[in-house]
């Protein structure tokens, strides 16, 4: 028999940790494993401490690692704070309680997809469409999925109708060129390779001051071409008055990319660089009783939900996050004492 009481999750499937701890057969061999291959010094430290169980495990990496931090507040706002601060192409993996946790988590990531570009299609449709691909395109290729990234890029560099006429917004002041697909391709790698090394740079930018940059990048892969500027009307207000990082943050991204949102059930077992637990937004009494196995986990040695919250906290291998929508005084004595790290919005 192999496995750990402090994993034990699955009541509502029949398992419970007395099947496995009042297990006897004749000349029985215990084996515990004390060593800890995933994580950072800091997480096992964390981790042990809310085990409350005896079970003290070393870790075998031998690196300290970032502090686990607790973010009080509004959750977009936690969430914009940790993807800020990621290093590029790392990606946050956003764990829950239920299904209705994750579904509130999602529309706090996403949910101003209706604004901005809902706006900027009203304002003017063609260059909201190309921008939308191109901004989407670059934020898939942040994430590594490269090969969506290029579909992307290569719906919004239809430059041509099928009777040859240009489409909007391209402008192109040479003789008309024949853009294959091998031409194409090459234009969506300069497009990914200028955004992305000064994606930091163009987040402090306005949609319009990007909009000029990814026209310079199409004038050097192909002379004459560039995209119609913007320079009157309800388009150049918008365009001067929304930040890129605006649009960025609000793409439409795949099914695929939704999955880094997950209940802790369906993380089990799993690992991932950098994790953030969500305490519940929906319900500050369940957030508090959550607090509680966090920060007094010996008074709830035997409750499953603090075995749940024990194995979100130990899916984490290098950086560990954690969001509270309330947070007192008294409680946040007690986090710095365990040596975690809060931070306010």
């Amino acid at each position: 028999m192999i496995g750990d009481i402090e994993q034990s999750i699955y009541s509502f499937q029949g398992a419970r940790p007395e099947d496995f701890t009042e297990f006897e057969v004749s000349d029985l061999q215990d084996y515990v494993i004390h060593d800890n291959h995933r994580s950072t010094d800091n997480i096992i430290n964390l981790t042990n401490y809310v085990r409350a169980n005896g079970l003290i495990q070393g870790g075998i990496r031998g690196e300290q690692g970032q502090a686990a931090s607790l973010h009080v507040g509004p959750l977009g706002t936690t969430l914009a704070t940790i993807t800020e601060d990621l290093i590029p192409d790392d990606i946050v993996y956003i764990l829950a309680r239920s299904n209705s946790e994750v579904e509130n988590i999602r529309k706090s990531s996403f949910e101003a997809v209706d604004d901005v570009w809902f706006e900027l299609d009203q304002v003017d449709l063609n260059r909201s469409r190309f921008l939308e691909d191109v901004i989407t395109s670059a934020e898939l290729a942040k994430r590594g999925m490269l090969t969506q990234s290029l579909n992307k890029l290569k719906r919004a560099l239809r430059i041509f109708h099928s009777d040859g006429a240009l489409r909007d917004p391209f402008r192109l002041s040479s003789t008309p060129t024949r853009i294959d697909d091998t031409i194409r391709r090459s234009i969506s790698v300069s497009i990914l390779s200028g955004i992305l090394s000064e994606y930091d740079a163009l987040q402090a930018k306005t949609l319009l001051e990007a909009y000029e940059f990814i026209s310079d990048i199409l004038g050097r892969c192909i002379a004459g071409l560039s995209l119609k500027r913007i320079t009157s009307g309800r388009i150049k207000e918008l365009a001067e008055g929304k930040m890129y990082s605006e649009f960025a943050h609000s793409v439409k991204l795949p099914a695929s990319e939704k999955r880094t949102i997950r209940t802790i059930h369906q993380a089990k077992s799993a690992e991932f660089r950098n994790v953030l637990v969500v305490f519940n937004h929906l319900d500050l009494q369940k957030a508090a009783e959550q607090i509680g196995y966090l920060l007094r986990p010996s008074e709830h040695a035997n409750f499953e939900e603090k075995r749940i919250l024990y194995v979100a906290l130990s899916r984490a291998k290098d950086r560990l996050f954690i969001s509270v929508p309330e947070f007192s005084t008294q409680e946040e004595e007690d986090a710095v004492a365990m040596g975690i790290q809060v931070v306010r919005s």
